[in-house]
């Protein structure tokens, strides 16, 4: 039983198996509040390595004495250097990574967090900081020769690369829960104002869309005779946005009586795929041609003479369209974008796929017959699971962690931790400029190649993986008792939604 006494319930957390809680905080769910404290150092990772991989930082670093003296004092003296740049982003990102496959070992196969195991997943969070910056340190005692960083990096490509497919495929997921969701709501006798909702956000999509096409074109694509090269991705990416977008809009019965239309799943790829297409062609470096502007005469010799100056494929400044946008300011947009995108999705991701059906049918997760019953995936909401005492004590207190996974564990931890290894690797890859870990600096990750491909393919595998979802769709058998399942439903009703 957790103490009612703030400072020995912070104690319990951090040396015992009680889960993370504050007193400055409501009551939370011991599913959610373990899953904040694995992001939190998951960041601290991430913020770690963007650090040793910053010239700004090393440069800083380098003309303190003391990091002088500390190199002296590890016995690696005149060799600061040693401590900062790609390898060392290299050590972190594997370190922080055998840290969740620990884990991932550990809780394989829990089923209630109230065993041993299951404590070792929620609790023990002074421990689990330790042992993490004892890897952190091991780190650094072990040798790194060129083959052995040439084996870290394509083990780190691999990872990387099932992971742009994991959070591909959630994106598409987060679409279709999206689509079913308000669909649901129109067709158990919601307001009809859900009709109007989702028009406009496929509305507002495809404008940001079409928004993303112009910006490419007009920005990198002008003059036409001399950039064509750069128009050759969007218009790519816009045939297969309008492929996927032709074939959403032929129904897919689901059951007997109901049918659907997923243009809104098709508007969300369409988006995302143009957005990667517009970041892409961002981080793509400068790429000078030769444009003749005009003839110089030879009279004496009756020749004449090209001249020609180079031309950017780059937004032009000088335009008064684009006067107060530059390309540094449209990277500094794209920075802020795609980082945003990027932890939304790896966090997304991290926690979507532990709840996923797929590993419930695995036996991760005790399954259950029904959707509803399933333990709450939010941190706030009602459980299906009978009120404790301890729960009822803790609500009336105002803070503490509710044992919410008593019976049966809300998410797998396995999965969970797996999924966090994976996005480890992708964020040590982004950082170390992919396969080109020699040119890595914070400062300078954008303009290069490795990025922009990976942003294209990722682009473009996403429309892919979409249209062979629909086709799935399409070819897979029909469940004539889904209606049945679903509380609330018209069984009898014959709809067609979105």
């Amino acid at each position: 039983m957790p103490s009612s006494n703030c400072c020995v319930a912070k104690v319990e957390c951090c040396c015992c198996s009680q889960p993370f809680s504050l007193c400055i905080l409501p009551p939370l769910k011991e599913s959610c509040s373990t899953r904040f404290m694995y992001i939190i150092y998951f960041i601290l990772s991430s913020v770690f390595c963007c650090a040793l991989v910053s010239k700004t930082v090393e440069e800083s670093l380098l003309e303190l004495p003391r990091f002088a003296n500390f190199c002296q004092l590890v016995g690696v003296e005149g060799d600061c250097q040693y401590f900062l740049g790609h390898v060392a982003v290299y050590r972190v990102s594997y370190a922080t990574a055998a840290f969740f496959l620990i884990f991932a070992f550990l809780t394989f196969w829990v089923r209630e967090s109230s065993t041993f195991r299951g404590g070792l997943q929620n609790g023990y969070w002074f421990w689990k900081l330790l042992l993490l910056f004892c890897l952190w340190t091991g780190s650094y005692y072990i040798p790194i020769y060129d083959t052995e960083f040439l084996i870290l990096l394509y083990v780190g490509m691999t990872a990387a690369a099932c992971f742009i497919f994991v959070q591909l495929w959630l994106l598409i997921d987060l679409a279709g829960t999206w689509n079913r969701r308000w669909s649901e709501k129109m067709e158990s006798g919601g307001s009809k104002c859900w009709y109007l909702v989702i028009i406009f956000v496929i509305l507002l999509f495809y404008a940001l869309s079409v928004g993303f096409i112009f910006v490419c074109i007009i920005w990198y694509g002008l003059p036409f005779e001399h950039c064509y090269r750069n128009i050759v991705y969007p218009v790519v990416s816009v045939l297969l946005c309008a492929i996927i977008t032709l074939m959403a809009l032929v129904p897919i019965k689901v059951t007997d009586h109901t049918t659907r239309i997923p243009v809104l799943q098709a508007s969300m790829v369409t988006v995302y795929v143009m957005f990667l297409t517009w970041s892409a062609l961002i981080v793509k470096p400068e790429e000078f041609v030769k444009e003749v502007v005009g003839i110089s005469l030879n009279n004496s010799l009756s020749t004449g003479t090209q001249n020609t100056s180079q031309l950017v494929c780059q937004p032009n400044t000088q335009s008064s369209l684009f006067r107060e946008m530059d390309s540094q300011q449209g990277e500094l947009i794209n920075a802020v974008l795609s980082a945003v995108l990027t932890v939304g999705v790896v966090l997304y991701a991290c926690i979507r796929i532990s709840t996923d059906d797929n590993v419930n049918r695995l036996s991760l997760v005790l399954p259950m017959d029904d959707d509803d019953d399933r333990p709450s995936f939010f941190c706030c909401g009602e459980d299906t699971m009978p009120v404790t005492t301890e729960d009822l004590a803790i609500r009336k207190r105002g803070w503490g962690a509710i044992r919410n996974e008593g019976a049966q564990v809300g998410y797998s931890y396995t999965f969970f931790h797996l999924t966090f290894f994976l996005a480890t690797l992708y964020v040590m890859m982004t950082l170390t400029n992919w396969y080109s870990p020699m040119e890595a600096k914070l400062e300078n990750l954008n303009r290069t190649w490795p990025p922009f491909w990976v942003k294209m393919i990722s682009a473009w595998t996403g429309a892919v993986l979409f249209s062979l979802k629909l086709i799935y769709l399409h070819c897979k058998p029909r469940d004539s008792n889904r209606g049945r399942r679903k509380r609330g439903r018209d069984r009898n009703s014959r709809t067609t939604s979105f």
